[in-house]
């Protein structure tokens, strides 16, 4: 996505037809938005993240056990990855769960908020699927 402007440039520089105005305008216009746009969606992005990592570091400190905790492709491969034992993530029963929307039947256990440049709540819950973990006993 960064690259995308740079290719227009690159390729608007060297076109040999004569660009109208208007053109060069609109072209301008887009490579500032869509420039702004990746500049807002790395904050956001970058921002979700740190909170995210800081939610499951709080849920690590409370003593729940890491296969209890669903926090993402990278929070399961860092705590569960295996090359030695066949089908691993098995072992994983996601009683808490990151998400951005609950269900009904969950029980939000804490609220994150993160900072955001688009549109969006911005928000982090941490809930707890009590029928999954009695299941688990």
């Amino acid at each position: 996505m960064p690259l995308f402007p740079v290719i227009i440039v690159f390729l608007i520089a060297n076109n040999k037809i004569e660009l109208t105005q208007v053109f060069r305008y609109i072209t301008i216009g887009f490579l500032v938005l869509m420039t702004s746009f990746s500049v807002c969606a790395t904050h956001d992005y970058l921002s979700w993240n740190r909170v995210r990592w800081q939610a499951l570091h709080k849920l690590a400190e409370a003593e729940i056990p890491t296969y209890k905790i669903q926090g993402g492709a990278e929070f399961v491969m860092w705590h569960h990855f295996s090359e030695t034992e066949e089908k691993w993530w098995k072992n994983i029963k996601p009683v808490y769960t990151l998400v951005f929307k609950p269900k009904p039947i969950d029980t939000i256990i804490d609220t994150y908020t993160y900072s955001k440049w688009l549109p969006g709540d911005g928000v982090i819950y941490v809930t707890y699927d009590e029928f999954l973990d009695k299941d688990l006993q």
